[in-house]
């Protein structure tokens, strides 16, 4: 079920939006957590880690979102909307 959701909500960000390249996701089911990439030509998903002992992992993920560049989110600097 998080799997049909996931690529749905990818899936609708990259449609309605022409200035995304790519956008991230992630899933977390239990203690398993996944993240995924999804471009306009193809998806990759990681192996499941367990967030609560790889919170390492988990923390170093959401620092490089939230400090990253809008072109290194998928933002393609090139389209002006």
């Amino acid at each position: 079920q998080n799997r049909r959701k996931i690529l749905w909500s990818l899936y609708h960000i990259l449609r309605d939006d022409v200035r995304r390249r790519f956008v991230f996701g992630y899933t977390i089911e239990n203690r398993k957590m996944r993240w995924w990439y999804c471009s306009r030509t193809e998806v990759f998903v990681s192996t499941p880690l367990d967030f609560i002992q790889d919170h390492r992992s988990v923390v170093e993920f959401l620092l490089c979102v939230a400090f990253a560049e809008e072109h290194q989110l998928g933002w393609d600097p090139t389209i002006k909307r």
